[in-house]
């Protein structure tokens, strides 16, 4: 069954790479949507898929590795609004990205 998760990750999550890996582990997944940097220093991303996808989605993202550290992961599940063709990088103006 498809939906959609927001995801809230907290932690050392910004300036080491982390969306770039959320990419990947994302498109591997097969899922669709996007992750970007928020201003309090997390990083949401919005993904759409098959749940059991998702989930184990989620699963990989909770890692310790090299200067990334992912201390909390926080999941609200919705429906689908099915408006994303593939998962990619949001870039902000946040400063250095």
């Amino acid at each position: 069954m498809k939906k959609r998760a927001t995801l809230v990750i907290s932690g050392d999550v910004q300036d080491v790479g982390f969306r770039g890996t959320v990419m990947r582990l994302a498109q591997k997944a097969g899922l669709i949507g996007y992750v970007e940097n928020l201003p309090d220093g997390t990083v949401r991303a919005i993904c759409e898929g098959e749940e059991k996808a998702i989930k184990s989605f989620v699963k990989k993202l909770d890692m310790c590795e090299g200067d990334i550290d992912v201390e909390a992961v926080k999941v609200e599940w919705s429906k689908p609004k099915g408006k994303f063709k593939y998962f990619e990088v949001k870039y902000s103006n946040l400063g250095a990205e």
